[in-house]
């Protein structure tokens, strides 16, 4: 088709027979129609070989209520046309994994556990705070049991998560080693379990096993989050290839999640039942729960993600997080906390 077209032009361009102006004009139409037709033929090829829609972005999130206003923006259509599939993935580990091997675009996580995964070989920026617990984490015990008799005491707690991290922030208030306890390794529902069952003194545990364990007789709680808001964080973690490739849709993502806020609030009872939905669990669980979180707006997200040259909260968290697990053996390396932050994509 091109080449006919060339050829035809070629021709008209070197005639030697003389035009009037009549026969001028026909040949300039015709040279026009030809022009025309070829653009059109490159419109139609460039047309055939246009890249094919790109895959939703996969984001990887445990069973943490934190994250639910994510399912009501998904449900209410506030991300717009871009799509997301969120993955439930339960194992911290694997969550990880992930991460490092490019299965998924980005990841829940708290900003203790991300100085664990960035000495793993995680590279990815904080773009998004979702939530701080308040309350819904803590430390139950026995009555008469308290940090200035907890030298020596065993410990339910899981390693390496946000409960132990509470902990060793705990113990360090307290002028306490990481040394001078001895943990019980057991992930946040069974440490509460095995503290209302009676077969350990003190646990480390979140709701709804702490109003739970406060309701066996003896029982106190020890230490929550209530007391120190802003030391469980939550965020969105994105890997560093998919800022770069797929930044407008970081951007709607974290657009839909104020909106989704914001509905949420005006909603509460509809939005308890979105997210009950998506976790299998009664929509008055979610409002227990959630009792003990808050949600990050967009001005609580300033404070925490700071800007370029004056860093917030949460890299100082980030920080206090890494040395304590250097100090408890969790990590091997303190990784600088603000190559992990990134707060440019907050609307304005």
């Amino acid at each position: 088709m091109f080449r006919w077209i060339i050829d035809i032009s070629s021709k008209l361009h070197n005639m030697k027979t003389p035009l009037d102006r009549p026969s001028r004009r026909k040949t300039t139409s015709l040279g026009v129609l030809l022009i025309a037709i070829l653009f059109f033929c490159v419109s139609c090829g460039t047309s055939r070989r246009a890249e094919p829609p790109r895959p939703p972005l996969k984001i990887s999130i445990n069973s943490w209520v934190g994250w639910g206003p994510l399912f009501i923006a998904k449900e209410r259509g506030l991300f717009g046309d871009t799509k997301f599939d969120i993955i439930f993935t339960e194992d911290a580990g694997a969550r990880r994994s992930g991460m490092i091997a490019g299965q998924v675009d980005a990841y829940a996580s708290s900003v203790d556990n991300l100085a664990i995964d960035g000495t793993f070989g995680v590279i990815g920026k904080t773009v998004l705070s979702f939530d701080e617990s308040f309350g819904a984490d803590g430390i139950v015990a026995k009555r008469g049991i308290s940090f200035s008799n907890m030298k020596g005491r065993k410990v339910a707690v899981q390693k390496g998560l946000p409960g132990h991290f509470l902990l060793l922030s705990a113990l360090q208030r307290n002028g306490l080693k990481p040394t001078d306890i001895s943990i019980l390794d057991m992930d946040a529902d069974k440490a509460g379990s095995a503290f209302v069952g009676g077969s350990v003194d003190v646990a480390v545990t979140w709701e709804p096993w702490i109003s739970k364990a406060i309701t066996v007789p003896g029982a106190q709680k020890l230490f929550t989050t209530r007391e120190y808001p802003g030391l469980i964080v939550d965020t969105l973690v994105v890997r560093d290839p998919v800022l770069k490739d797929r930044s407008p849709e970081i951007r709607a993502l974290i657009k839909g999640w104020f909106a989704a806020l914001q509905w949420y609030e005006a909603n509460a009872d509809e939005g308890n039942k979105i997210i009950a939905s998506a976790y299998r669990l009664k929509p008055e669980e979610v409002k227990d729960i959630a009792s003990g979180i808050r949600f990050c707006n967009l001005q609580r997200n300033r404070e925490l993600l700071g800007t370029a040259t004056s860093p917030g909260s949460a890299v100082a968290l980030f920080a206090q997080a890494a040395g304590l697990w250097k100090d408890a053996g969790v990590t091997t390396s303190v990784l600088e906390a603000k190559s992990f932050f990134d707060a440019s994509y907050l609307p304005e």
